[in-house]
C-alpha cells in the first residue's frame, strides 16, 4: 500500500478524472481591467480627468452647508436655499411618516406623506426667506411654517424648491421620485 491511501467513498478520494485534477487558474487580470474600465467610465461621466485620493478630497471638502438660488419667476425673486444634512433629512422622514393599523392583519403601516415631505423639505433647506419668519405668521395667521409654504408657494413651485433642495442635498432623480411615492 503506498502512503496515499485513501479509503474509496470518502470525501478525500482523489478525482479519477485528470481533468478534475487541474488546478483552474483565474485570470485576474480580466477583472481588473473590468474594474479599471469601469473607474475609467465613471470618470468621463463626472469630467475628471485625474481621480483624487479620497482622503485628501475629504480633508479638503468645504465645511458648512452647500448653498444655492433657485428661481421663483412668478414672485421675481430667488430664494437661498441649502443642502440638508443627514441628520435633518431623517428627522424631516420622521415627522413626513405616518402609522395607521392596518385592520386587516392589525399590523402598524407606515406611510410617507408625500406633500408634508416636500413642504418640510422646503421648510428646512430654504436660508432666505426664512419661512419661520414672525412677519409670514402674521401673514398667514393660523398656519404652521410649512402649511404658510403651501399657501404662499403654487403646488408646482413646492415641488420645484423641493427637489432643487434634494438635488443639492445629494439626491439623484430616482431617489427625489420615491420620497415624493
Amino acid at each position: 500500500m503506498s502512503d496515499n491511501f485513501v479509503p474509496e467513498g470518502s470525501l478525500a478520494e482523489p478525482a479519477l478524472d485528470p481533468l478534475i485534477d487541474d488546478i483552474v487558474e483565474v485570470d485576474t487580470e480580466d477583472a481588473q481591467s473590468k474594474e479599471a474600465m469601469d473607474i475609467e467610465q465613471v470618470r468621463d461621466e463626472l469630467g475628471v480627468s485625474h481621480m483624487i485620493d479620497p482622503l485628501k478630497a475629504l480633508l479638503d471638502a468645504p465645511i458648512g452647508p452647500v448653498t444655492s438660488k433657485w428661481a421663483c419667476p412668478r414672485l421675481h425673486t430667488e430664494f437661498e436655499i441649502k443642502a440638508l444634512t443627514s441628520r435633518e433629512y431623517n428627522q424631516i422622514q420622521e415627522r413626513a411618516t405616518r402609522f395607521t393599523r392596518n385592520k386587516r392583519t392589525g399590523r402598524m403601516d407606515r406611510d410617507l406623506d408625500a406633500t408634508l415631505m416636500s413642504l418640510l423639505v422646503c421648510l428646512d433647506g430654504t436660508v432666505s426667506p426664512n419661512f419661520r419668519d414672525p412677519q409670514l405668521a402674521e401673514r398667514y395667521p393660523n398656519a404652521k411654517s410649512h402649511e404658510i409654504i403651501s399657501v404662499a408657494l403654487l403646488p408646482g413651485e413646492v415641488d420645484s424648491l423641493a427637489s432643487k433642495i434634494l438635488s443639492l442635498s445629494g439626491f439623484d432623480e430616482e431617489l427625489e421620485e420615491t420620497g415624493k411615492d
